[in-house]
């Protein structure tokens, strides 16, 4: 069997020992007690067993653009730059990604007792996702840009796709409308990828409109903006994936401050000059 042949392979081909490590942490049937007595009996962790029961941790992720909607880019780029950098540091969470499941059709007999049910199908289809964002801004940039995005795509009034008018070298298809990106869970430390997702065809079906126009007088809460967007993904079990997030990852890392006292900043009393 090919190292790459199943998700298990995959996984354990990119990951040196991130805690709970599939091949090198499993120890069944070679005569280690300690491996069937896990909370069994009283016991002491030692630092071999309680890498083994490192739990996984969620709340960390990345959300990194990869290609922005082609016609936008060109009709509007400084607002496109800026709404990447919205997209990269302001999303607050992702909902609505499918789990991979298999239908089942009952095979009938005469006797209830007797009838089974066989798996028929397989669904892991991911269609559409709910993106929230930490808030939306002044100006409404983001509702802004949605709006306008959208209307490239479809007319309200004459049904026409008109940026191939505005850009007469580039033809309406999925490919110049829709962007793409990558969703990567990270363990705590950054280093590994927990699990990933290549998500591309992104285009949002609703600009939440009614969120900004359905306000109550002498209610002053910030609005939450939530944006649904029709998706394709191709998830971590492929082996491409996985090596494409590990590399975003990566980049994240050499770009970003993880250590807060290695962070530059400027000298406080620039700020707390008296």
């Amino acid at each position: 069997m090919s190292v790459w042949d199943d998700i298990i392979s995959v996984m354990t081909g990119h990951f040196d020992d991130p805690g709970n490590y599939m091949g090198k942490n499993t120890k069944a049937g070679k005569g280690i007690g300690i491996d069937d007595n896990l909370f069994s009996e009283l016991m002491i962790f030692d630092r071999p067993t309680l890498a083994k029961l490192t739990p996984f941790l969620g709340g960390r992720f990345l959300f990194i653009p990869a290609e922005m909607p082609a016609c936008m880019e060109v009709l509007h780029k400084k607002e496109t730059d800026y709404i990447r950098v919205l997209l990269r540091t302001t999303v607050l969470s992702i909902n609505g990604f499918a789990d991979h499941t298999i239908e089942t059709t009952p095979i009938n007999a005469g006797a209830e007792q007797n009838t089974i049910e066989i798996g028929t199908k397989a669904v892991a289809a991911t269609r559409q996702l709910t993106f929230t964002f930490i808030a939306e801004w002044q100006s409404l940039p983001m509702l802004r840009y949605i709006t306008t995005w959208m209307y490239y795509v479809y007319n309200l009034g004459s049904m026409a796709a008109t940026y191939p008018h505005f850009i007469p070298s580039m033809e309406y298809h999925e490919g110049n409308h829709t962007m793409s990106a990558m969703y990567i869970i990270v363990d705590p430390s950054f280093k590994y990828v927990q699990f990933a997702t290549a998500i591309y065809a992104m285009l949002p079906t609703s600009n939440m409109a009614s969120s900004f126009l359905n306000q109550t007088l002498g209610e002053h809460n910030y609005v939450p903006y939530e944006v649904q967007f029709k998706v394709a993904c191709l998830p971590i079990d492929h082996p491409n994936v996985i090596e494409t997030a590990q590399k975003y990852l990566a980049y994240h890392v050499t770009k970003v401050t993880l250590h807060d006292h290695h962070k530059k900043v400027e000298p406080l009393s620039a700020i707390f000059n008296r």
